[in-house]
């Protein structure tokens, strides 16, 4: 008898922490509104000129001092001829979560009409770092520089 009641109670407390479980993750879900759109332009022949997404996440609720706002720009350039022209990616974020920076990433690269690797530049942290890789037609890198600077942490809004 004395086994039956503790079965009964192990069971009573694994249930009362899977509904712990599932309530604690369905309120974590619901924190972040997420949204994206497209925005593309055409030339006037029709072909693409500018393919572009922003992402964004978002607390749902705004509080002052507890605010969260991340946004994942990407754009592609397209020649008239349909090759890609360059192609920009910029990571920002506001609020006191994560890195401690505005500006996550920011990468930029640019091609040849042939459609070949013409320059690549990433920015990581607000400029902390610095990488940029040059190529020649054929697709082969021909510089490479890389920096790194000193910053100061400040208080981010």
């Amino acid at each position: 008898m004395n086994d039956c009641k503790k079965i009964n109670y192990i069971r009573l407390v694994r249930i009362i922490l899977i509904l712990l479980l599932v309530m604690t993750v369905n309120v974590s879900i619901s924190q972040y509104n997420r949204t994206r759109t497209v925005h593309i332009d055409t030339f006037a022949t029709g072909g693409v000129f500018l393919y572009k997404t922003i992402k964004k996440v978002q607390s749902k609720e705004f509080k002052l001092h507890d605010f969260y706002l991340k946004e994942d720009t990407r754009e592609k350039y397209f020649y008239p001829s349909g090759n890609k022209s360059a192609e920009v990616q910029r990571i920002t974020k506001k609020g006191n979560y994560g890195k401690y920076c505005f500006e996550i990433k920011f990468e930029q690269k640019e091609y040849f009409k042939n459609g070949k690797l013409k320059s690549r530049e990433i920015n990581l942290c607000d400029c902390y770092k610095v990488k940029k890789y040059h190529y020649d037609e054929k697709g082969s890198l021909t510089s490479f520089e890389y920096t790194k600077n000193r910053w100061i942490k400040k208080k981010m809004d």
